[in-house]
């Protein structure tokens, strides 16, 4: 067996194939795009959803109840 001859299959680009026809290979690549295409799209979503706001809430009603002259 030797390295690199014409008959062996061999990984060169993303999702080549050893076949003559190369419409396997660009659908493939239209399948990895896509989904690429998805999760950056959601990614978009979850950091672009509105923030909760961090609020305290602490009742003063008795104080200032307390403070208002009668």
């Amino acid at each position: 067996m030797v390295f690199g001859a014409r008959d062996e299959p061999r990984v060169v680009g993303i999702l080549r194939t050893s076949g003559r026809s190369g419409k396997g290979r660009w659908v493939g690549r239209l399948v990895v795009l896509a989904l690429l295409l998805v999760a950056f799209v959601l990614l978009l979503l979850f950091l672009g959803r509105p923030t909760e706001p961090k609020m305290i809430e602490v009742d003063v009603t008795d104080r200032i109840a307390a403070g208002a002259p009668q």
